[in-house]
């Protein structure tokens, strides 16, 4: 695809995810003080059962259509109700595990939520054929405006429940509401609709990549929401409040970028997936551009942790303050993953992707059980810190085998943002001491506008690639 349509479908993919952030976002804040950290710990209990059912769902297929060259109705009626049949069957899976899990974290309302949010799988089953081939087309428009519209929606049921005292099933509300009237729209906009057909041949072939992909998405859900399960196990739902607050407002930051580079960058490295010099051209210009602008808003938001929960959610979510700093570290590496990963899967090598993703999570899931039970909350939030670090250099150790990148050129604009970063940080930290008893405005504002103006200064005398990028593309539009 010509570098204008990639650009043009990476800016549709930026305005949906800014836009549903700032839509959730949004919402997320008049929640948090209307609701309490109980509600949102008592939610977060069941994400990981919510999040592993709907992978199954999935079944890694939406990817096998979108890294097939030559698709036919067939497969695309095939897939759509082998995702459908496949969506009920969970559904009523969890139906019958919703008591016993209600009883393992001795909760007795989890019961009936888990039921009631279970509802999403059936309904996002009808959509995930018209997204795939969406994605595969670029169009990334359309796959915006039912995002948008539907997270609008949502966002408003939910506050509106909250106002009229439903507690946390404003939560369940504002998810159903958004799932249904995302897949209407992406229903309706698609321009692809079902035959009567069906192929188990077609299935098994597409299966045969999309497996793996199943199995390999399935350790990835599991590994970003095992923490949350574990958590909940050992610790009191407040704290698990506390901990989904704050990872969502670290996910904003850390991930948007990298979440749309993703999103863009899979179907794009599968359409030159025989071609590895291209693909180590997209790699290293995408890692350093993700560093570039997600290490310095990390350091931004470390710097001003504290004003931002109480400027955003009120005083009751005091400890979310330690637990958002600590995360944010975590948040640098986390959001360059996604790179590596799709250039595994858009090469084929769904295998490999799933056995690293064991690795990853049985690393994981040791390192939250043993930093929870020796140093409690926080040796758990550390342990986040080491995966999200061993997860990244993992990725990119395996995709030097299959195209022969250089190990030590991807890490080495990674560790150039960094380093970019921290010198100001520094300035900016000790600067803020001046300012410790103005008001939130002057304590956030002075000290970060010092902090980006010594970010740009070093970037424009040691000039990096991502620097170098955004400048031309710059010169390039104003020219226009």
């Amino acid at each position: 695809m010509a570098q204008a349509s990639v650009f043009m479908a990476t800016l549709w993919a930026l305005f949906q995810r800014f836009g549903t952030m700032f839509i959730s976002f949004s919402a997320n804040i008049v929640l948090a003080r209307l609701l309490t950290p109980d509600d949102f710990g008592t939610i977060g209990m069941l994400l990981i059962f919510i999040a592993v059912a709907n992978t199954f769902v999935d079944s890694g297929l939406g990817a096998a259509l979108i890294q097939r060259k030559i698709l036919t109705q067939l497969d695309k009626s095939t897939v759509f109700y082998s995702n459908l049949f496949l969506s009920i069957i969970l559904y009523l899976a969890l139906f019958a595990i919703a008591p016993f899990v209600a009883n393992f974290y001795n909760n007795p309302i989890l019961s009936e939520l888990l039921r009631a949010q279970g509802l999403i799988l059936i309904v996002q089953a009808f959509c995930i054929v018209q997204t795939a081939l969406l994605s595969k087309a670029m169009d990334f428009k359309r796959i915006s405006v039912g995002n948008l519209i539907g997270n609008l929606v949502g966002a408003a049921v939910g506050i509106a429940f909250a106002y009229m005292g439903f507690g946390v099933w404003s939560l369940v509300a504002k998810t159903l509401a958004t799932t249904f009237v995302t897949t209407l729209i992406l229903w309706i906009v698609g321009g692809w609709f079902p035959s009567l057909l069906f192929s188990f041949a077609s299935l098994k072939n597409l299966f045969g990549f999309g497996g793996f992909v199943l199995l390999s998405s399935l350790m990835m859900t599991i590994s970003n929401n095992i923490q949350t399960a574990i958590l909940a196990k050992m610790f009191k739902a407040d704290v698990v409040g506390n901990y989904t607050q704050a990872k969502s407002l670290r996910n904003v930051t850390s991930e948007s970028l990298s979440t749309v580079v993703g999103q863009v960058l899979y179907p794009d490295f599968s359409r030159n997936q025989n071609n590895n010099e291209e693909i180590k051209r997209r790699l290293s210009l995408s890692l350093a551009v993700i560093s570039y602008v997600t290490t310095p808003l990390m350091f931004f938001c470390i710097l001003n942790c504290g004003d931002i929960i109480h400027l955003l959610y009120g005083n009751q979510w005091d400890k979310a303050i330690s637990y958002f700093q600590i995360l944010c570290i975590s948040g640098i590496f986390v959001s360059l993953q996604d790179v590596n990963i799709n250039i595994i899967k858009a090469k084929g090598h769904s295998k490999a992707l799933f056995l690293c993703n064991v690795i990853k999570v049985v690393f994981l899931c040791t390192a939250l059980i043993a930093g929870g039970l020796i140093w409690g909350i926080f040796g758990f939030l550390w342990a986040m810190c080491l995966y999200s670090v061993f997860a990244f250099l993992f990725f990119v150790l395996l995709s030097t085998k299959y195209i022969a990148a250089s190990f030590w050129l991807q890490l080495k604009d990674v560790f150039i943002s960094i380093g970019l970063s921290a010198v100001p940080f520094a300035i900016a930290y000790f600067t803020r001491d001046f300012f410790i008893e103005s008001n939130i405005v002057v304590r956030i504002c002075i000290p970060s506008a010092l902090f980006l103006l010594c970010y740009v200064f070093a970037s424009f005398l040691l000039q990096p690639l991502a620097y170098d990028y955004f400048v031309t593309k710059l010169k390039s539009r104003l020219r226009k």
